[in-house]
């Protein structure tokens, strides 16, 4: 994860997030869908880093 920083991952989120809108339901909706939650989770978690490796 330390290569990628948080807009990375604000931009799969995003663009995980289109791809489920698009899909119009069904199977592949849910994984898209599921991955734009993973991958604002990685940004929520590379946002707190860097800021706790600032604050120090």
């Amino acid at each position: 994860m330390k290569d990628h920083d948080r807009d990375y991952f604000e931009r799969r989120a995003a663009e995980a997030r289109e791809k489920a809108c698009h899909k119009g339901g069904g199977r592949d909706s849910r994984v898209a869908g599921h991955l734009a939650l993973a991958y604002a989770a990685l940004a929520r978690a590379k946002a707190d880093s860097e800021k706790t490796s600032e604050d120090a």
